[in-house]
């Protein structure tokens, strides 16, 4: 399912290639929202925030925690540079020269988007752009990239992936795995676009240049770790190999994916792709085998020695990790946070509950599978813990049809530790190579000793 950009855009249009709108994506809260700034803005906020901690302001001086060496501006005095330091780091750069930096080059980009000037920045060989998930197409053909887009849907967190799986299996195995939480209707046109997007992937080996362009979700980072891995063999790779992996812009206060751009922001990440090395194909081949291992053991003890090289995978992949059943109640990370979302806010459209997962409720922004899998499985439990009732849409896809959502008083009783979910029927369910069957011992996450640990089975299902 290769998508050619330049066809693309001429088929819907130059009314729908918005050069700087960014795109709607359902996400319409503030902290997803991206912001524009410029230096002169900056400058003067950095002037204020001297100004605020030479009057003894709290808040001010609580964003002094930002300086590198607080203790030492304490001793001497603030200065401005030292403001202007907290303002970039606090924007995700370490320097105000780095950040300075960045927004001159973003000025110009924007310009030239303005004017209509977005020269073609991947014609210079014929290019393919991977993204994880859909719907980015419209964005890269407005920003004026004229080479082929693939977007693809696994792996991820839910996907089982046990070792030696190959790609078609892979496929089989995560519908497999979402039919028992999910209605058949349209599962089999859904696989079919996986089966169809695999083969595309089987592809890319005959471009000149394949970009990777992925952000720091777990559900990304699993992707990019077996795409890495895919790569390696020298039978599947092209002439040459990109990435970026993005894990924050400046002007956007919570970062989730790239659906969050614009024209001129997705053009200045275009702008921060590297090649990929043999040093990252190491790594890669090493955290996926960990990942499609049946024992989380070894992706532990990776995420404790660290993962500098891909900066953001120590913590997505952490935070893969506590997508295991937790020792003591037998809920997930997402799970938790569900039932936690659901009994503060009341009941939501599913939609909804992706939304306020993203703005607030998950430690690390992640992709819709999450918990678009995690409440299916709550609802799934005997008794259920998610109630769930039909909402009208027009949506074609049934897949996509919204619902509404609400906790019940056994959601509220596993929130509060009464019960486990391992005394509720739970479906079988895998993260990465790890099978959690709950009626065999099993892997969980051990909230209290920070580890995964291995639980032995003391109930049997009914």
């Amino acid at each position: 399912m290769i998508i050619s950009l330049p066809t693309y855009a001429n088929e819907i249009g130059s009314r729908e290639l918005s050069p700087i709108k960014p795109l709607p994506s359902g996400e319409d809260s503030e902290v997803l929202k991206p912001s524009i700034l410029d230096l002169a803005q900056q400058r003067n906020l950095a002037k204020e925030l001297l100004r605020d901690w030479k009057s003894g302001a709290p808040e001010a001086l609580a964003r002094l925690g930002h300086h590198p060496r607080p203790a030492k501006v304490d001793e001497r005095g603030p200065r401005l540079a030292d403001a202007q330091t907290v303002i970039a780091r606090e924007h995700g750069l370490y320097r105000w020269a780095s950040f300075k930096k960045f927004l001159e080059a973003q000025r110009l980009i924007r310009t030239a988007a303005v004017r209509g000037e977005n020269i073609a920045l991947d014609a210079d060989v014929r290019t393919l752009h991977i993204t994880c998930g859909l719907g980015l197409q419209k964005l890269f053909a407005a920003a004026g990239f004229v080479g082929d887009y693939l977007a693809l849907t696994l792996p991820h967190q839910d996907c089982p992936v046990p070792a030696g799986a190959s790609l078609d299996e892979l496929v089989e195995l995560d519908h497999a795995s979402f039919a028992q939480v999910a209605s058949a209707d349209g599962m089999q046109d859904w696989r079919e676009r996986d089966r169809s997007r695999i083969a595309a992937l089987k592809t890319a080996r005959h471009y000149e240049r394949v970009c990777l362009w992925f952000s720091n979700s777990p559900d990304e980072s699993t992707m990019l770790a077996f795409l890495l891995d895919y790569f390696a063999e020298p039978a599947n790779r092209p002439s040459r190999l990109d990435m970026v992996t993005v894990r924050g812009f400046p002007g956007i206060q919570r970062f989730v994916n790239l659906r969050q751009f614009d024209v001129p922001q997705i053009r200045q990440v275009f702008s921060w792709m590297r090649p990929v090395e043999l040093p990252h194909i190491h790594l890669a081949k090493q955290v996926w085998k960990a990942v499609s291992d049946p024992s989380p053991l070894s992706l532990h003890e990776m995420v404790e020695e660290g993962m500098p090289l891909i900066w953001p995978w120590d913590m997505a992949f952490r935070h893969h990790l506590l997508h295991l059943p937790a020792l003591d109640d037998g809920l997930s990370l997402v799970e938790r946070l569900v039932l936690k979302l659901l009994a503060e806010e009341g009941e939501m459209s599913e939609s909804r509950l992706g939304d306020r997962m993203l703005e607030a409720y998950c430690p690390l922004p992640c992709y819709w599978a999450a918990w678009f899998y995690a409440w299916p499985r709550l609802a799934a439990l005997n008794p259920s813990a998610v109630s769930v009732s039909n909402q009208k849409t027009h949506h074609q896809n049934s897949l996509s049809k919204n619902k509404i959502l609400s906790i019940t008083d056994t959601g509220l009783d596993l929130l509060a530790g009464r019960k486990a979910i391992w005394e509720l029927n739970p479906i079988e369910r895998w993260v990465g190579g790890v099978r959690i069957d709950y009626a065999r011992d099993h892997w969980c996450w051990d909230r209290y000793a920070d580890r995964p640990v291995l639980r032995r089975a003391k109930i049997r299902f009914r």
